[in-house]
């Protein structure tokens, strides 16, 4: 009897644990948030760059 009590006691405090972890654990990061919206658009403006280097650099060296 006092096992059985111990024993879904365990399970009780193990599940309720978990479940506390799985609410205020890391989160991943929203992709709505102004920051990520603002590493997207700098990201966005160096490969923009890049582009344009490369296209400045074969305009200027025809083969």
């Amino acid at each position: 009897m006092l096992a059985e009590i111990a024993i879904i006691a365990f399970a009780f405090i193990a599940f309720a644990r978990y479940l506390s972890i799985r609410h205020y654990g890391p989160h991943p990061p929203n992709p709505h948030s102004v920051a990520a919206i603002r590493a997207r658009l700098e990201g966005e403006k160096r490969v923009a760059a890049a582009a344009r280097l490369a296209a400045s650099r074969l305009s200027a060296h025809p083969m």
